[in-house]
């Protein structure tokens, strides 16, 4: 299966706060399968843990995680929508570097 995407993360907090919250912050960047860079974020998440417990702390820390998650694949989606356009870009780039090349070249060759 080819990759298309690679999205890397680094948590820095996920910590239940003395104040009753649960706190979520990760940077996290998405590149591409050539390893290029399309983007890159710093996330900060909160949650009330709703309770003293074990329980409400680990409920509350699932909760930050799925907004990390769903905030990740809302991006991921929005990347491969831009994909052609992107492609595109790219190839009308490559192409118009291509021609003036061509154009740069000397008469007779090298």
């Amino acid at each position: 299966m080819a990759i298309d995407y690679q999205v890397m993360v680094e948590v820095t907090q996920f910590e239940r706060t003395m104040g009753g919250e649960v706190v979520l912050v990760a940077r996290w960047r998405i590149a591409a399968a050539d390893g290029q860079e399309l983007m890159r974020r710093t996330a900060r998440f909160s949650t009330p843990a709703g309770g003293q417990d074990y329980e409400a702390t680990v409920t509350a820390m699932s909760r930050t995680l799925e907004a990390l998650s769903r905030d990740m694949a809302a991006t991921v989606q929005s990347l491969v929508q831009q994909a052609p356009a992107r492609e595109a870009y790219r190839s009308r780039n490559n192409a118009t570097r291509e021609e003036s090349a061509v154009e740069l070249s000397p008469p007779g060759g090298s």
